[in-house]
């Protein structure tokens, strides 16, 4: 097999799984293959790639840069054919989106369903990255438009539209000196000193970029 995707998802699953039948079983292959696969890899590479002596499994040092080597390999070819997109499919129009990754399986499959359902010709490139790496692609022109947070904090030379607004909540221990057991849901206010001055400098900062601090 020379499929790098599929391979990290093999991969993926053993190490998940910790059991070649039950690896093989999530995988809809045949354990007798699986096992010869990674045996073939590791002839192949002259060293073992999974520590398979205790559960769970873990890649050997070995089989981390082997790993490395596939996403490496995986993110080119996806590259390509981000590159290739213009002439190969010439009358689509690519949208290249980066996305704060921890906003992207929540958001994402909010609003491409029906975008992309509108708009049949439009093809979307993601590029999940953090904050400072999207805003860096964004400046170089890698990429289109970047969706994400805080933008009190972005670049001055670049344009935002603030769309509505997150709300975060804050889990507070009962031996926390914030906890108050007559309030389920604490306010801005409830964080303030005795002089009025913000006790948490979190809080603070949630106020700075516009969300709601409570328990």
């Amino acid at each position: 097999m020379n499929d790098p995707e599929a391979l990290l998802h093999y991969l993926d699953v053993l190490l998940k799984e910790s059991n070649f039948t039950k690896a093989a079983r999530e995988l809809y292959i045949s354990q007798p293959y699986l096992t010869q696969l990674i045996k073939r890899i590791e002839k192949k590479l002259g060293t073992k790639i999974i520590n398979r002596d205790r559960v769970p499994f873990s890649l050997t040092e070995a089989g981390t840069i082997y790993y490395k080597y596939l996403e490496n390999i995986s993110y080119n070819d996806q590259q390509l054919e981000r590159d290739l997109a213009p002439y190969t499919e010439p009358n689509k129009e690519i949208i290249k989106l980066g996305v704060l990754e921890s906003l992207g399986s929540f958001l994402l499959p909010r609003l491409l369903p029906s975008f992309l359902q509108n708009n049949p010709n439009v093809e979307i490139q993601l590029f999940e990255n953090s904050p400072q790496k999207n805003e860096t692609n964004l400046l170089n022109g890698d990429i289109d438009c970047y969706i994400g947070q805080t933008p009190e904090t972005i670049s001055h030379d670049l344009n935002y539209l603030v769309k509505n607004g997150e709300q975060y909540y804050v889990v507070i221990p009962q031996n926390s000196h914030y906890f108050r057991s007559d309030k389920f849901i604490l306010e801005a206010d409830d964080l303030k000193g005795p002089d009025g001055s913000f006790t948490s400098s979190y809080g603070l900062n949630c106020l700075r970029i516009g969300y709601s601090t409570s328990s």
